[in-house]
C-alpha cells in the first residue's frame, strides 16, 4: 500500500498503524527525504518513494509501477499529502490557486484513476482513502483555495467511486483539528484542539484507525467518515486557529 505525504504529521501516522496491522507500505514525500526513508527504516515492511505530486507531468503510474516492483501489488492508496497555506476570496492568486489544486485535488484523482487501471488490467480490488478535512462540513471562508481544493476532492468522491467499481472503493475520512499547523502557537493550538462537542480534540491515531478500517471494509465505498471530536457540529465564523484568537 502507498501513503503520500507519508513523512510527516498525520501521513506518518497512518502509515505507522498500516505496517502495524501487517501491511507493507510504501512511503511517499517530496522534499522530507531525511525522515522519509527514516520512517521506512523504522518499518517491518516499507520503501520511501519520492515525487511532487503538483508537477505537471507527475508520474503517477510510474510511482504505482515502482512501488509494485519493489513491495508487490498496490491495493491500497491513501492520499494524505496536502498543501495548505493561507489565502482570502480578495486575496487569491492564480498561481497559489493552481497549486491547491494540483496537489489537493488534480493528483488524488489522477493517482487513482491509475491505481484503477492497474488493478483492472491485474483482475485485483483495492481500495483508496482521500484525507479531507472537517471544515467541509463546517465551512468558513479562512484557507480559501485550500478549502475549495478540498470540496472538489470531498465532491469527487461518490464519482471515482462509481467510476473505479467493481475493482476499486474510494472513501474518504474528514480529520478535525490534529496537529498544530503553520504558524499556529502551541497555547493557541491546545485551545483551539479542544473546541470540539467532545472537548477532546482529535487524536492522529483516531485517524489512523478509521483510514484502516475503510480500507479493509470490503462492502464500503463512496463514503465519508468525519473524525473530529464532534468538531463539525460547532459552527464557527473563522477557522477554528484564529477562533480562538
Amino acid at each position: 500500500m502507498l501513503v503520500t505525504g507519508a513523512a510527516k504529521r498525520l501521513g506518518r501516522t497512518i502509515a505507522a498503524r498500516f505496517a502495524a496491522a501487517g501491511w507493507a507500505v510504501a512511503v511517499h514525500y517530496r522534499d522530507s527525504a531525511a525522515e522519509a526513508e527514516a520512517l521506512a527504516a523504522s518499518l517491518p515492511q516499507a520503501r520511501a518513494y519520492r515525487l511532487d505530486l503538483g508537477a505537471a507531468d507527475a508520474d503517477f503510474a510510474g510511482l504505482l509501477a515502482a512501488v509494485r516492483q519493489d513491495l508487490g501489488g498496490v491495493d491500497c492508496v491513501v492520499n494524505s499529502a496536502s498543501l495548505f497555506e493561507e489565502d482570502g476570496f480578495g486575496t487569491m492568486s492564480p498561481a497559489l490557486f493552481d497549486r491547491h489544486m494540483a496537489v489537493n485535488f488534480r493528483a488524488p484523482v489522477l493517482l487513482t484513476a491509475a491505481l484503477a487501471s492497474q488493478l483492472a488490467a491485474e483482475g485485483r480490488q483495492g481500495s483508496v482513502v482521500h484525507i479531507l478535512d472537517q471544515k467541509l462540513f463546517n465551512l468558513n471562508t479562512d484557507y480559501y483555495s485550500y478549502t475549495l481544493s478540498k470540496l472538489a476532492l470531498k465532491e469527487s468522491i461518490r464519482m471515482q467511486a462509481m467510476s473505479a467499481a467493481p475493482c476499486l472503493r474510494v472513501n474518504g475520512v474528514a480529520p478535525g483539528l490534529t496537529l498544530l499547523s503553520g504558524e499556529q502557537t502551541e497555547d493557541n493550538f491546545r485551545r483551539a484542539h479542544r473546541m470540539t462537542a467532545l472537548g477532546q480534540g482529535t487524536r492522529p491515531e483516531s485517524v489512523a484507525d478509521a483510514v484502516l478500517f475503510l480500507a479493509e471494509a470490503v462492502q464500503i465505498s463512496g463514503q465519508i467518515l468525519t473524525v473530529d471530536d464532534g468538531q463539525h457540529l460547532l459552527p464557527l465564523a473563522r477557522d477554528v486557529m484564529f477562533a480562538v484568537e
